[in-house]
Formats: structure tokens, C-alpha cells, sequence
């Protein structure tokens, strides 16, 4: 392999790398928490945890993880369960990894509207997960929520 192969193969790693310290939707963060700090120390990587209050009073708390390239916050309901999910920065997340569960069901849901082509820029709507994401160039920007588990008294446009 080429000094120039490897380095392209590295850096396709960090563009499309993995969150592993981020619970998946509909997860309890408790679940990951001490993995959590373990794989931040480890690697680096930044995590900052908020309090939040909606526009309409209702309350949350977000986690934001850094990993060097790229920003993933996490919406936490009041039992600890992620509800929503935003990333910012440069490649897309593994959607596989944040959307646990769920991916499957995205996964045919793109398939069926756009077939095998790689859509970067993309919003879909299954009975669970909506699902938004913007491209431009390397970066990217983009949200998931699950719509049952979005808590009274926070609207979509609150997750920013």
C-alpha cells in the first residue's frame, strides 16, 4: 500500500468515524455512561453536558461530544433517554451507531426512495424517526428525532 493510500484510508476513517460514547436513540444514556468517559479520555475527545429549558417550559438536558472532526449532540429526556440527536462538522456520523434500532428502518426507507445512490443531502420520514441532513462540500449538518419520544412542550425547532 502506497504512503498515500494509507493516508487516504485514514482519513476516510475520521470522515466517517464512530461516536462510541454516544447512546443510540431511544437509549438510556446510563447505559453508556461509564463507556462514555473511558472512550473520551481515551481518545481526546470533548463531552459537554447541558440543562436546557424549550420555548414552551418543557426541560432537557443535551450531551455534545467532539470527536476532533465533528460535534454530536444528544437530547436527553428527563428518564435519561435520548430522544433526539445533531451533528455538525465534517463527514456524516455512523447513522448506524446513533440510530440503533431504528436504522433498519431508515436504511429501507431511503432505499425505497432513492435506491442505491448515496443521498448527502436528505430528510425522511418513517412512523418513528425524521431524519434531515445538509452537505456542503465535506461538511455536514443534520438532525434525528424519534417522534414518540419527543417530550410535551419541545418542538422540533428547540433541538438547535
Amino acid at each position: 500500500m502506497s504512503h498515500l493510500s494509507a493516508w487516504f484510508y485514514a482519513a476516510a476513517f475520521v470522515l466517517v468515524g464512530h461516536v462510541a460514547q454516544a447512546a443510540a436513540l431511544g437509549e438510556n444514556i446510563a447505559s453508556v455512561s461509564a463507556q462514555a468517559k473511558a472512550t473520551v479520555s481515551a481518545n481526546n475527545n470533548t463531552m459537554k453536558v447541558s440543562a436546557k429549558t424549550s420555548s414552551l417550559g418543557a426541560s432537557y438536558s443535551t450531551r455534545e461530544i467532539f470527536d476532533g472532526v465533528r460535534t454530536v449532540t444528544e437530547y436527553v429526556n428527563a428518564e435519561g433517554v435520548v430522544f433526539a440527536v445533531r451533528w455538525k462538522g465534517l463527514g456524516l456520523p455512523d447513522l448506524s451507531e446513533i440510530f440503533g434500532k431504528y436504522y433498519e428502518d431508515f436504511r429501507t426507507e431511503v432505499r425505497s426512495k432513492w435506491g442505491p445512490k448515496n443521498r448527502r443531502s436528505a430528510s425522511i420520514q418513517t412512523a418513528d424517526l425524521v431524519y434531515s441532513n445538509y452537505s456542503h462540500g465535506s461538511s455536514m449538518s443534520g438532525f434525528a428525532y424519534l417522534v414518540k419520544l419527543l417530550p410535551a412542550g419541545i418542538a422540533p425547532g428547540d433541538l438547535k
